[in-house]
């Protein structure tokens, strides 16, 4: 893989960025110091990345938009269905939850290589605005 400036500020807008952002919401944010890079670029950077492991692409929500994670390791993402806001949940269990599945279709061995959980219900902003106002 080339490293090129354009592609280490995507990587750096990622790592900076804790909201999963969208193709379009990176490109937003590279363009601040790269005017000229193209959404066709991103793309193709979010691409390889993925392929070579450093970033996760995911769809969640009510949108069909990909989004992006820096960290890749495994983990759940809540996603709150009335701001957007999408939040990372670390815990330990996934190589037992991949260690169940392996048995889990009679007369099929399934080797898991990946675990993407998602959550939909509400942030604690939303949940704490929903009881002011109710």
């Amino acid at each position: 893989m080339r490293v090129t400036p354009q592609r280490l500020a995507i990587l750096d807008a990622l790592r900076a960025s804790r909201q999963h952002p969208t193709v379009e919401e990176i490109h937003e944010m590279v363009r601040a110091d790269h005017p000229a890079i193209s959404l066709n670029t991103i793309y193709k950077s979010l691409d390889t990345f993925e392929g070579v492991g450093l970033v996760h692409r995911f769809v969640i929500g009510d949108r069909a938009s990909y989004r992006y994670d820096f960290d890749t390791r495994g983990h759940i993402h809540h996603y709150c269905r009335q701001c957007g806001k999408v939040s990372d949940i670390h815990t330990e269990d996934f190589g037992a939850v991949a260690e169940s599945i392996r048995g889990a279709v009679p007369g099929e061995c399934l080797e898991v290589d990946q675990i993407d959980v998602h959550l939909v219900g509400l942030c604690s902003e939303c949940v704490d605005a929903r009881r002011e106002n109710a």
